[in-house]
């Protein structure tokens, strides 16, 4: 990473991993979303619940679309310490 992308990169980056919350997923992304903070980086991580969260979460995203949002998915259920590991985005 060279001078300028370090520079670029976001002060705070917030990881939210989801399985089976689609009860809570709106507000927890509502909640993120409205925070006051500008340079802040939002990652929220599929972890294949098969439920309606992702649905969900995604009609919240696309109300801010200024916000630094990425969604990735998991390709099976790995559990929140599989965060470590790199993942593809969707």
């Amino acid at each position: 990473m060279d001078t300028q992308q370090i520079l670029n990169a976001p002060k705070i980056s917030v990881i939210v991993p989801f399985y089976k919350v689609e009860r809570y997923i709106e507000k927890c992304a509502s909640s993120l979303m409205q925070q006051t903070l500008e340079d802040l980086e939002l990652i929220f991580v599929d972890d294949c619940g098969g439920d309606a969260s992702a649905d969900i979460l995604q009609k919240v995203v696309e109300q801010y679309p200024n916000r630094d949002v990425k969604v990735l998915k998991m390709e099976q259920n790995s559990g929140v310490s599989a965060l470590k590991y790199p993942m593809e985005s969707t």
